[in-house]
């Protein structure tokens, strides 16, 4: 198959995932809640009693998934006016009725809606802020002016939060994201005027364990806190790119000022590739700020040899790529889709990476082949 028709296959292939895992969600989710109901009716009569409260809680749960599937569908009909500007989308296509989405798309897409509530609402100010504060505040620092003249490049925006908030202090920005399921809720909340708190979901419906009282499984939350449209529709500061990074921007030498990413490097099947193509892009004297980790946390085969290397090895490879480390922090703290009322509670040790590409470096294309398995 040649390769434009491959990515066109491929591009498909996700789109009709993205469709198949947002049209399934209320099915999935409802026959989950009718099999604990089965099993609570199938007990002993003294057993099912003592769970008759968390009988009828289970009544409320099936609302809440009513609720969260309300939204998704608005988001699933936007589909092709959202992804057509930077997808083909066919005005037909098919999709199995039969077809059952993966545990892995259902269970990125049950991770999606907690990522609305952390990237968009009220109550998810203070977690995003512990990572996005410090990666605004850099970019600030290193230009004070002249701010819509910066082309900014945001890979793996995830919902886009990020990206909003460097053009609103007036950058030029483009953010890139791979996930079609995570595309689809971006530009979707990005691109529509959607009043403040208009929307209704509850993100920690399907977080079976660790929860102090039922109602933190049924917690509404409102979103989002801020309208974007309402600056973006103003501004042409701000672009979108759906698709893989490596494969996206390995020819664009020395086009961006400035490369953010925040949590994304341990998303990357290649991240030795990925910080090359980095290198590659960014213009002499331009610098790329990483907050997160350097080490990859993507498994795309079972049986694949996993490389885990440390946070030393990857600065020295960061360093051996050409870059010029200028800031360094590893003590900043942060939860990551988290609820103060969990009994589990996981707090991640991140780093923060200042790095410039020197100035006298002139613009050579990336060489190395992009290997997606490493």
């Amino acid at each position: 198959m040649a390769p434009e028709a491959s990515r066109h296959h491929c591009a498909l292939a996700s789109l009709i995932s993205t469709v198949n895992v947002l049209s399934s969600y209320k099915r999935i989710q409802h026959d989950k809640v009718a099999r604990s109901c089965s099993f609570i009716e199938r007990m002993q009569p003294q057993y099912s009693e003592y769970l008759i409260n968390y009988h009828r809680f289970l009544h409320t749960v099936r609302v809440g998934v009513n609720q969260n599937f309300a939204f998704l569908q608005e988001v699933l009909e936007n589909i092709p006016r959202t992804l057509g500007s930077m997808i083909y989308i066919p005005r037909t296509f098919e999709i199995d009725p039969k077809s059952k989405p993966s545990h892995s798309e259902v269970e990125e897409l049950l991770l999606v809606l907690k990522e609305v509530r952390r990237e968009w609402s009220a109550e998810g100010r203070s977690e995003r802020d512990q990572y996005y504060i410090p990666l605004l505040q850099r970019a600030e620092a290193l230009f004070p002016k002249h701010r819509s003249d910066v082309r900014v490049l945001v890979p793996g925006q995830r919902l886009g939060r990020l990206v909003f908030e460097l053009v609103k202090r007036g950058f030029r920005c483009e953010g890139h994201e791979s996930s079609y399921l995570r595309a689809a809720f971006a530009c979707f909340i990005l691109s529509n005027p959607i009043p403040d708190n208009h929307y209704t979901i509850h993100p920690f419906l399907h977080c079976l364990s660790a929860n102090l009282r039922d109602e933190d499984r049924t917690r509404m939350v409102h979103f989002p806190d801020e309208n974007p449209n309402a600056i973006l529709s103003q501004s042409s500061l701000c672009s979108f790119v759906l698709g893989d990074f490596t494969n996206g921007y390995k020819h664009q030498a020395g086009e961006w000022d400035l490369v953010v990413t925040c949590l994304f490097l341990q998303t990357e099947p290649n991240v030795i590739g990925c910080m090359e193509v980095i290198f590659d892009c960014l213009r002499p004297g331009g610098h790329w700020l990483n907050l997160g980790s350097l080490a990859s946390a993507y498994h795309k085969r079972k049986n694949q040899a996993l490389l885990t290397p440390s946070h030393e090895d990857m600065r020295h490879i960061i360093e051996e790529i050409g870059f010029i480390v200028t800031e360094e922090g590893t003590e900043i703290r942060g939860t990551f889709c988290a609820t103060q009322s969990s009994m589990r509670q996981v707090q991640y040790r991140n780093v923060l990476l200042v790095c410039r590409k020197p100035a006298d470096v002139g613009v050579q294309q990336v060489k190395t082949e992009v290997v997606e398995d490493v």
